[in-house]
């Protein structure tokens, strides 16, 4: 089998919600089955991930969460890092310029001020992650010494934000990246802890070399996961992605995670 390991991204590829189709369930199980490694990438809180694969019967072999602030195998952290306190203090300073309520994540906690847009998406946490509401978010990371594994702001499905992103990957090169993980939020994790250093810390771990690893995403949040491996986007991807990927995969509505394991399986080429 050429490829022994798969690192999926989940929102937008693996499914969409927290209901993995059978077929895709099925279709992981058997790729372990025959030796491969899979593991779920997501910038999602570890704890969220985890319910989902709780709830539809996968065992993943490694878990990255937070865009790769966090890696853990059997449960063990083999990776954890985020965004240092100073940088935290200015980036919430220049994120309030721009009139914009921001998350700050740490350990599963999350930590926000009251805004509009924020309390809908603290809600959708709330039974996942133990959230605290603080009355000045600044003052909060001041007094603490925390390193947040990302901070988000929210926005609407069709407010641009392009701004925001060019002004803070600009202004912050080479130690904070600003992504969208979806339509209705921005994400600030540190260069130091991507999607891509965390693939290639797994697959170190487990001993597959990256021309053994086939990354799959949606998001521009996946741009740095597809930088590792074998990178494939999924035909729902954004224009960018499908732009730096090798392949093009199925809609995630036709299971594009099956498609891609039945090609491996089969040891078929991806052309």
């Amino acid at each position: 089998m050429k490829y022994k390991m798969i690192i999926s991204d989940y929102d937008g590829t693996t499914a969409i919600g927290n209901k993995v189709p059978l077929d895709v369930v099925n279709a992981i199980k058997n790729y372990q089955n025959r030796g491969g490694k899979f593991v779920f990438c997501t910038g999602r809180a570890e704890s969220s991930i985890i319910k989902v694969m709780e709830e539809n019967d996968i065992v993943a072999d490694a878990v990255i969460s937070y865009q790769g602030s966090k890696v853990t195998v059997d449960n063990t952290p083999i990776l954890k890092g985020g965004i240092d306190k100073e940088t935290a203090l200015s980036l919430i300073d220049d994120l309030r310029s721009f009139n914009k309520g921001i998350v700050a994540f740490f350990d599963d906690e999350i930590y926000y001020e009251g805004h509009d847009g924020v309390d809908s998406y603290v809600d959708f946490y709330k039974s996942l992650v133990k959230s605290t509401k603080v009355s000045n978010l600044k003052k909060f990371v001041e007094d603490s010494d925390y390193i947040y594994q990302k901070l988000v702001i929210t926005k609407t499905p069709d407010e641009d934000v392009s701004e925001i992103e060019s002004f803070i990957n600009e202004k912050y090169s080479g130690k904070v990246i600003a992504n969208s993980g979806g339509v209705r939020l921005m994400e600030f994790v540190s260069t130091n802890f991507t999607k891509y250093v965390a693939s290639k810390r797994v697959a170190e771990y487990f001993g597959v070399p990256s021309d053994s690893v086939i990354t799959v995403g949606d998001s521009t949040n996946d741009l740095t996961l597809l930088e590792f491996g074998f990178g494939i986007a999924v035909e729902n991807a954004t224009k960018r992605l499908k732009q730096t990927a090798k392949f093009i995969a199925p809609h995630v509505d036709k299971f594009p995670l099956k498609f891609i394991i039945d090609k491996v399986l089969a040891g078929e080429d991806f052309t």
